[in-house]
């Protein structure tokens, strides 16, 4: 489609048609105005596409919206720990230790 849109088919060499063994134009039948026409219908089926309206292209009717649609920042969400499988070095992040002004006392609270 872009390489149609682009304007191949009015000054490029055309297309070969793969079914001839001497190279030939596949719309060497074609005239100016028809070639012109073929062009400005790729160009305008390209922004179709581009803006996600592919479904005029192809003359079918608009797909339902989607009932759950992806919601990329559920993606990013950090999965919870299971109660078995904690470590002794998780426990303490759970704790509290109290200081005072001489330095760190070993009594902790358990924040649960």
């Amino acid at each position: 489609m872009e390489a149609i849109s682009s304007g191949i088919l009015i000054n490029g060499p055309g297309i070969l048609d793969p079914c001839e063994k001497e190279p030939s134009d596949a719309l060497q039948c074609l005239t100016k105005q028809q070639r012109e026409d073929l062009t400005i219908c790729a160009q305008e089926y390209l922004r179709f596409i581009s803006f996600r309206q592919i479904y005029k292209v192809l003359g079918m009717d608009l797909l339902p919206a989607m009932k759950y649609p992806n919601k990329p920042w559920k993606m990013n969400r950090k999965r919870r720990r299971s109660g078995g499988e904690q470590n002794d070095n998780d426990d303490k992040g759970d704790e509290k230790i109290i200081k005072t002004e001489g330095g760190e006392v070993s009594e902790t609270t358990s924040t649960k």
